[in-house]
């Protein structure tokens, strides 16, 4: 079946082509079914004794492969048609009819990435002209970016185009390594669990690629843990921005992130974004479902109205500064309160 499927290839079947196939009930008519399959093409069987015409007419198919004696002296027009089995002693065939006996499997390169004859490399490759079969089918991470990953650097080349900063996070060391390298034209920050706190012996550490961050002008991006730098940081006078590549199923962890970014004290004419990158049909959908859930119940508990933005966004229009930190006004006045409103002396906070 794998020489079939080689074949196939050869030809320039692929996925969603509808194949038709007239042939008698033999191994080679399931093996040829099999492979048919295994492209992700359509195999439409054809009757042997059928009207051949109506059948072609009824199915559409862009291929015909058939038995050596169903052949037909004719073209069908707009369907290629090929022949299969019959051995490998040299035959006369129609002008119209491709001998599959001809092709030699071992010279056939398998197009890993090629799943639409018009648009052959379909998946974002670092650079797709020095790119072989071989080497894609043996070390695909070496040359292919995740979709979250060139989405991921999407959104941080459009807000450097709007001068602002942004702050990556991901989970995963992996994603980190795979975010370093994609990020790179935006000479990125980087700070893991790995990266010394500080320790001017080591190559660099947290206190210097946060000073990068901050100060750096030709630095557009951090990335990072949320497990390191999820807290104890402020980064919200340097940018407003953050992507989360992924997240765990830790609220808590999830929350201090985006107060990094998100907290009193932003300028006043901030508008800040917090975009979490989910891919479709994945674990993020349940993640985000389990995540949204705990922010509730944590704002049900606490009587905390402000944390029903973080589980959905929706629920407030307009500000994006209070989408994310709910009511500032009603905050701040807390914060003013004084013992008038009821609060001891030792609860009573005074701002400058």
């Amino acid at each position: 079946m794998d020489s079939i499927v080689k074949g196939l290839i050869s030809l320039g079947v692929r996925q969603d082509d509808r194949v038709a196939v007239l042939m008698n009930a033999r191994p080679s008519g399931l093996s040829t079914i099999a492979a048919i399959s295994r492209l992700g093409a359509t195999a439409v069987l054809l009757r042997p004794d059928g009207d051949l015409a109506s059948e072609v007419a009824a199915s559409a198919p862009k291929w015909l492969i058939s038995d050596l004696e169903q052949a037909i002296p004719d073209p069908i027009p707009g369907v290629t048609w090929c022949v299969l089995g019959g051995g490998t002693a040299p035959r006369t065939l129609p002008s119209h009819v491709a001998d599959m006996e001809r092709i030699e499997p071992d010279e056939v390169e398998t197009p890993a990435a090629v799943l639409t004859p018009d648009q052959p490399w379909s998946l974002p490759l670092d650079r797709p002209d020095v790119v072989d079969l071989k080497s894609l089918l043996e070390d695909p991470t070496r040359h292919v970016r995740p979709a979250k990953i060139v989405r991921t650097a999407q959104l941080v080349a459009e807000n450097r185009a709007a001068g602002r900063k942004t702050v990556v996070w991901s989970n995963f060391v992996a994603n980190i390594s795979a975010l370093t390298v994609g990020l790179a034209q935006h000479n990125p920050a980087v700070i893991t669990g790995a990266t010394a706190l500080d320790n001017t012996k080591a190559t660099t550490d947290r206190r210097r690629q946060l000073e990068k961050f901050r100060h750096d002008t030709e630095c557009w991006v951090l990335i990072a843990t949320p497990q390191t730098l999820g807290e104890g940081v402020s980064l919200h006078l340097t940018a407003v921005d953050q992507v989360h590549v992924d997240r765990g199923f830790a609220a808590g962890t999830w929350l201090q992130a985006i107060d990094r970014t998100h907290r009193l004290g932003m300028p006043s004419d901030a508008s800040p974004t917090c975009t979490v990158v989910l891919a479709a049909k994945t674990i993020d959908e349940r993640v985000s479902d389990v995540l949204n859930t705990k922010v509730e119940a944590m704002a049900a508990a606490l009587d905390d109205h402000t944390l029903g933005p973080v589980a959905d966004p929706l629920i407030v229009d307009g500000d994006p500064v209070a989408a994310m930190l709910g009511d500032v006004d009603a905050l701040r006045e807390l914060l003013r309160a004084t013992t008038s409103g009821g609060l001891g002396n030792e609860d009573v906070v005074q701002l400058p």
